[in-house]
């Protein structure tokens, strides 16, 4: 009866009427809120302020976007959502996320790609073996890792780090004699 009404060019309201009813009594028929939808876009189209221009517009747009989340595979359902978003556009509501289907959901940043290890190339450490035991020696010590990771000319000398050590510490030469 709605499709007639609004072939017949009658008042926009009764068809949206009609359909409510028919959306109180089976609030998943797809049918009803497409020809809702459709009666809310004319209605948008004859109001003469655009607030009611734009609610009328926004209403449709709610309509279609339930019509094709039950229908998802109708094309002439898709072509009217589109042509209300396009409509919405015009209107100036780009910036009120009224552009398409999907714009009521928060748009993701992509998560962060994997940590993947130096040394070894597996995901989920940054890094292992003796490079992880120099990096954490080094933070405990306060040091660049460039300095803790140097090797001593033999396992006799104490090496270059003892000596940066008492350097950053600001122990006096008095002590490296010890």
């Amino acid at each position: 009866l709605a499709a007639c009404l609004q072939r017949l060019g009658a008042d926009p309201e009764e068809s949206v009427q009609l359909c409510s009813e028919v959306l109180a009594a089976d609030p998943l028929s797809a049918k009803a809120f497409f020809r809702r939808g459709l009666a809310q876009r004319d209605a948008a189209r004859a109001a003469a302020d655009a607030a009611s221009k734009r609610d009328a517009l926004v209403a449709a747009r709610r309509d279609l976007r339930e019509a094709a989340r039950l229908e998802p595979s109708d094309r002439q359902l898709r072509a009217q959502l589109d042509e209300v978003a396009d409509e919405l556009k015009a209107l100036g509501g780009a910036g009120l996320g009224l552009g398409g289907l999907y714009d009521d959901r928060e748009i993701q940043e992509p998560p962060p790609p994997p940590v993947v290890c130096s040394n070894c190339g597996r995901e989920g450490h940054p890094l292992c073996g003796r490079a992880l035991w120099v990096a954490q020696r080094a933070a405990w010590l306060g040091m660049p890792v460039s300095e803790v990771d140097r090797d001593p000319p033999s396992f006799e000398d104490d090496g270059t780090l003892r000596a940066a050590i008492r350097a950053a510490r600001g122990e006096g030469a008095e002590n490296a004699a010890d």
